[in-house]
């Protein structure tokens, strides 16, 4: 298998307070030149190493402001990749803002992977997950995590742990766990964590997995 994680863009409708990409929110994108010279690369790859399966995760930024290029750059990589037997997955790390009923219908259509990131309810999302002006993004997510669930498409999510949610983070275990995704947390990057206090939150976050292995079946391990 050869994995790739493809930094999209720089463009992001985010502005998350612990985000480490010095050059978010320029223009700069991966310009369609260098996509097809990446794939080249990849078909290559595949024909002298006999691979059988290829990974793209799309991330940024924000990766779905790029959806139509990718969409369609899809759609090539696979028909190229399908002619010498091999497969090809891909996802979107995304912050889910800019989610759309096309983009719905491509991702079930096309078994399309999601990673959403989500570190609260209300306002322990919009306090560090928000937009430009200050506007909180927990409503829309939210809303659009629903939208995907009703299409059948479960998503993966990623919870960046930070002293600014770790009072929301028992809550939100609670809130996945009901809705039967699955998740993972991480530690933010550079900025000191309460540490004594970040373990007595887990430790109260596990026994709600105990909880829903035993009683309700929840799969932990997937």
């Amino acid at each position: 298998t050869l994995n790739f994680w493809i930094h999209t863009t720089n463009q992001c409708n985010l502005r998350c307070s612990y985000c480490n990409i010095p050059t978010l929110g320029q223009n700069d994108v991966l310009e369609e030149d260098t996509i097809n010279k990446l794939f080249d690369q990849i078909i290559a790859s595949c024909k002298k190493w006999k691979l059988s399966k290829v990974s793209l995760r799309l991330a940024g930024g924000e990766p779905l402001l790029r959806f139509r290029v990718w969409k369609q750059k899809f759609s090539i990589l696979k028909s190229r990749l399908q002619q010498i037997n091999v497969e090809l997955q891909i996802s979107f790390l995304t912050n889910l803002v800019a989610l759309n009923d096309e983009m719905i219908d491509f991702i079930k259509h096309e078994h399309i992977g999601i990673g959403v990131s989500l570190d609260g309810l209300y306002q322990f999302q919009d306090s560090t997950r928000h937009f430009k002006n200050g506007g909180g993004s927990f409503k829309i997510v939210a809303r659009n995590l629903d939208r995907l669930l009703e299409a059948g498409i479960t998503p993966g999510i990623m919870t960046v742990v930070s002293n600014s949610n770790l009072d929301g983070l028992l809550d939100l275990t609670r809130f996945l766990i009901s809705k039967n995704l699955h998740f993972r947390y991480s530690f933010v990057q550079g900025i000191p964590l309460d540490i004594e206090k970040t373990r007595k939150v887990l430790d109260l976050c596990y026994k709600e997995f105990e909880v829903a292995i035993k009683e309700a079946g929840y799969q932990f391990t997937q």
